[in-house]
């Protein structure tokens, strides 16, 4: 009696087991991506600065994982942003632009020279930007240019939104309405141009299964 309770367990298992192979072969998981384009609402304020030696312009933001993916459980990779930049250097001796002066302080803190303060309504805080490349500095030639990428320390916005949204997208277009990115150069701030024509992207990876 007791052996054949085992054997119909068995089987039942050995069912089951089919099953499950059956179903994961005749469906298969598809990574899917949402981009939400906001260069034409005006979000950003114009900034215009032309002085210097060296004139920065910022061509693109790219918001990223702004919404949760919740397909079984729940995916989520940390907000950031990245940022698109262009650098002309103007002067006739060469410039090095520094991106940050030291990516692992003894505070465990980046000492970046690219930075937004963010002031707007209750939230106040330093976001600071670091190498998309961890390249430190560029070096650029006199009437020459280079374009280059940085990128959100992470979880910088965690902390500031909060933890436990399933959509941050309201609460990036209410603070990129306060957008202003600084660039600090031996002690020296200045700001980053940018107008209605830099590009405002907000892309999410989204999981779906289909059947094939």
């Amino acid at each position: 009696m007791i052996m054949q309770s085992k054997r119909k367990v068995n089987r039942s298992c050995y069912l089951l087991l089919v099953v499950i192979i059956l179903l994961q072969g005749c469906f298969k998981k598809v990574r899917g991506v949402t981009v939400n384009d906001y260069t034409s609402k005006s979000i950003l304020p114009a900034i215009n600065n032309e002085s210097g030696g060296v004139i920065i312009t910022l061509d693109k933001i790219l918001v990223v994982n702004t919404t949760v993916d919740t397909i079984i459980i729940v995916s989520h990779e940390y907000l950031e942003i990245h940022l698109n930049l262009l650098a002309i250097n103007k002067s006739d001796s060469i410039v090095r632009l520094e991106i940050y002066k030291d990516f692992n302080s003894e505070d465990d803190s980046l000492e970046s020279n690219f930075e937004w303060l963010i002031s707007k309504g209750m939230y106040k805080d330093k976001v600071v930007f670091e190498s998309y490349d961890e390249i430190p500095e560029y070096t650029i030639k006199p009437k020459d240019s280079v374009r280059f990428s940085v990128q959100t320390h992470f979880y910088s916005f965690e902390k500031l939104l909060g933890w436990d949204k399933k959509d941050y997208t309201k609460d990036m277009l209410y603070l990129l309405s306060n957008f202003e990115l600084t660039y600090k150069k031996d002690g020296v701030k200045s700001y980053v141009n940018q107008n209605d024509s830099t590009k405002v992207i907000f892309y999410n990876g989204k999981t779906k299964w289909s059947w094939w």
